[in-house]
């Protein structure tokens, strides 16, 4: 059970790299660099729950911004819980730190991307968000994570323990 987990962590450590911090090296090959570096400041957001709220409530809701919600909200879900299931973090709240901390370092590589991006002729589209309502979802969704863990340890790790204990006591 432990491989299959392992293996299938592997796989989401690729996925996630793949979403948040895929660099295009074609990209940086092809493009004019044109040296004008800036930050652009309508591509962040430190209002928490702002995004949310727009992408569930506001006047056009899309499925792809449910989706980009739901989405950060699942997002380092299975890294909470593989990081305790594999015992990479045997602690519960070093587990949400870690999480944090993981979240925190998406946004700030996404800052970083936009900023060496804007250096380049075409860069205006492909420029990401920053945004406080990510690290919020994320860190939620990794303290689901972290839920579901420990749910799985009572259940079906705690029956074993108890016949265990079971056999050894008679």
């Amino acid at each position: 059970m432990n491989f299959v987990i392992l293996f299938v962590f592997v796989i989401y450590l690729f996925v996630l790299h793949s979403f948040v911090a895929y660099i295009d090296i074609p990209y940086y090959i092809t493009q004019e660099y044109v040296g004008n570096l800036y930050v652009n400041i309508e591509r962040i957001n430190f209002i928490p729950f702002k995004t949310i709220y727009s992408n569930l409530f506001g006047k056009v809701v899309a499925p792809v911004t449910i989706i980009q919600t739901v989405g950060n909200l699942f997002l380092l879900l299975p890294l909470a819980f593989a990081l305790l299931f594999l015992q990479i973090i045997n602690n519960k709240y070093k587990a949400v730190i870690v999480i944090f901390l993981t979240t925190v370092f998406i946004e700030m590589y996404q800052l970083l991307d936009n900023f060496i991006t804007s250096g380049y002729k075409y860069s205006g589209g492909g420029q990401r968000a920053i945004d406080i309502d990510d690290v919020l979802l994320n860190t939620i969704g990794g303290l689901v994570g972290i839920a579901l863990y420990f749910n799985y340890k009572k259940l079906f790790l705690g029956k074993a323990l108890d016949r265990k204990n079971f056999t050894t006591q008679i």
